[in-house]
């Protein structure tokens, strides 16, 4: 495997889990959850996906 690919993993498995864990916080705090972790998961993506670029 190269290393774009292995830093892409690594981003998308950092995404999931800071996801996970701002839905068990939301799920505390909000009842509505559903935009709020959407819009927290796209921000995050995005971030990847932008430090990505040079790599690719």
């Amino acid at each position: 495997m190269d290393i774009p690919f292995i830093r892409l993993a690594r981003f998308a498995l950092d995404c999931t889990n800071s996801t996970l864990l701002a839905i068990e916080q939301m799920h505390y705090e909000f009842k509505n959850t559903r935009t709020e972790v959407f819009k927290y998961s796209t921000s995050c993506f995005r971030k990847s996906v932008r430090s990505l670029q040079p790599i690719c």
